[in-house]
């Protein structure tokens, strides 16, 4: 049936509603809200929509935790390739750590914007070591805070400052409210 209104022509067709099993009703949920469902096949429909939902708070704090762990680790790793684990790979953490407490502390920034800083602020760190303030090296003294902060200027670190950041943007891309 068809019937037309001031240049408008509007077409009313029948609809039939078929049931439909649950599983494919929350994959074309998520689909609208993450892109194409036969991408997310191996992905189980629920978390999906928890990543991409207003959980997305829980998941950063939990996901800093598990940072910040893993980079203490690296500190105190014994084993293969301890040289590269122990002086090197923290970076990666410490710039995957700043880019999730950047990105609670401004929820609404795109996923860039926190990662620049956390490998801003790394960086600058970084270089801050290279001068060897006093201070700074009275308070590295502190195996606590030569942990954190670092006790040495080691250029290659900006190396790991980089994957950090991939790793950071690829990790809020993932968590993106």
């Amino acid at each position: 049936m068809r019937e037309s209104y001031e240049n408008t022509e509007l077409t009313v067709t029948e609809t039939t509603v078929q049931p439909v099993n649950q599983n494919e009703v929350e994959m074309q949920s998520v689909s609208e809200k993450t892109g194409d469902s036969a991408s997310m096949l191996n992905i189980p429909g629920r978390f999906m929509i928890f990543l991409h939902s207003s959980h997305s708070l829980p998941l950063k704090a939990g996901l800093m935790v598990l940072v910040f762990i893993s980079a203490v680790y690296t500190k105190a790793y014994t084993g293969e390739m301890q040289w590269v684990i122990n002086d090197h790979i923290g970076g990666i953490f410490y710039v995957l750590f700043g880019s999730l407490a950047f990105s609670l502390i401004m929820p609404r920034a795109r996923i860039y914007l926190p990662v620049i800083l956390a490998t801003t602020a790394t960086s600058i760190l970084e270089f801050v070591q290279w001068f060897q303030f006093p201070f700074m090296t009275k308070i590295t003294g502190i195996k606590a805070f030569a942990y954190l902060l670092g006790n040495s200027f080691n250029p290659t670190d900006f190396i790991y400052y980089g994957m950090g950041a991939v790793a950071a943007v690829l990790t809020l891309w993932v968590v993106r409210e």
